[in-house]
């Protein structure tokens, strides 16, 4: 797939070289809560989900983009889920690296995905998941209109108990 370009970033796909950043993503602790990990992936299941990473979306309803730097640096991982052609929508999902937060990756990344996903993609209404915790991404989310549609009360079990999960959702113009 050729780079969706933007704003001090581009998305592009998963590629071999990925798995040291993969590896470190999907085994931080901190971020299991978000995909309901509870045990760390070894490098074959990594190297192995690389490799098939490249089912387009139509076919597999996920694909992964991985947010590079003007270094071509990986800085994060954006995905679009539970892709549903025939309503036109599909969930998306954000992390960005801990030692990368706070420099606008993040905003970047989803402004690039939304235009690629209603423009080209012609979906017409993203929802995203935020813990009612994470303030950071509630505001990133609100920033882009996406519109609080309702709250799963107790939805996700973390260390301190169970949690509310904000459901937001963005509908093309």
């Amino acid at each position: 797939m050729k780079p969706i370009s933007g704003n001090h970033i581009y998305l592009r796909s998963l590629e071999a070289e990925d798995i040291d950043f993969l590896f470190r993503i999907e085994n931080d602790e901190r971020f299991w809560i978000l995909s309901d990990t509870v045990v760390p992936f070894s490098r074959e299941s990594l190297i192995n989900y690389i490799s098939n990473a490249q089912q387009p979306l139509q076919e597999v309803g996920q694909y992964r983009y991985v947010i590079c730097n003007d270094n071509d640096q990986p800085v994060g991982l954006i995905d679009l889920f539970e892709y549903d052609a025939t309503l036109h929508k599909a969930g998306i999902g954000l992390i960005i690296a801990p030692d990368q937060q706070k420099k606008g990756y993040g905003s970047s990344a989803l402004a690039c995905l939304i235009s690629y996903a209603f423009d080209r993609l012609k979906i017409k209404m993203l929802v995203a998941n935020v813990l009612i915790n994470n303030t950071v991404s509630i505001s990133l989310f609100e920033k882009f209109n996406f519109e609080k549609i309702g709250v799963k009360k107790k939805h996700i079990l973390s260390e301190n108990g169970y949690i509310d999960q904000i459901l937001f959702q963005l509908k093309a113009d």
